[in-house]
């Protein structure tokens, strides 16, 4: 697995610097750049990778075999768990806020394109789920599933962005 996880990290690009240019920012002695994390991975960009990446070798190192999050149904980070989940071999759920369809938007196509399994939730179960943070019990969670409140909102997510 950890192998997984090195070749995944090879295929980031480093985060280009893109400077702006405006004669207003020149008249007021200015440099303005851009780091552009959009560019960094076609699928996931941004902040997402950073927050993952050492959520993503924690699970490896406590064994577990499923991450189980949540999110919106056009949720950035559920489309970067998913696709990276499926890139390391580790399954992946989404809790999923709102009703199950019978046509998926694009973004839900692409988690169950990577093998995540959906489940669908009322927004008051959404709203007891978000009270349920990293380390605490999920009710139902079953042996070998790593939780991962909204977002990857834990503190080891912070080590990426620092």
């Amino acid at each position: 697995m950890y192998t997984k996880l090195i070749a995944l990290r090879a295929c980031f690009n480093r985060s280009p610097l893109t400077k702006i240019i405006d004669p207003w920012l020149d008249q007021q002695g200015v440099e303005l750049w851009f780091k552009r994390d959009d560019l960094i991975h076609p699928v996931i960009s941004g902040n997402k990778w950073r927050k993952l990446q050492f959520i993503l070798q924690h699970a490896l190192s406590v064994n577990a075999d499923t991450i189980v999050s949540m999110g919106g149904a056009y949720s950035n980070h559920l489309h970067a768990l998913a696709f990276a989940g499926q890139q390391l071999g580790i399954k992946t759920v989404g809790l999923v806020r709102g009703e199950a369809t019978q046509s998926l938007n694009p973004t839900l196509q692409d988690l169950c394109d990577w093998g995540m399994s959906l489940k669908f939730v009322s927004r008051a179960e959404y709203r007891q789920l978000r009270s349920f943070k990293y380390g605490q019990t999920l009710p139902g969670l079953l042996a070998g599933q790593y939780w991962l409140p909204e977002g990857g909102a834990i503190e080891l997510a912070l080590l990426g962005v620092a």
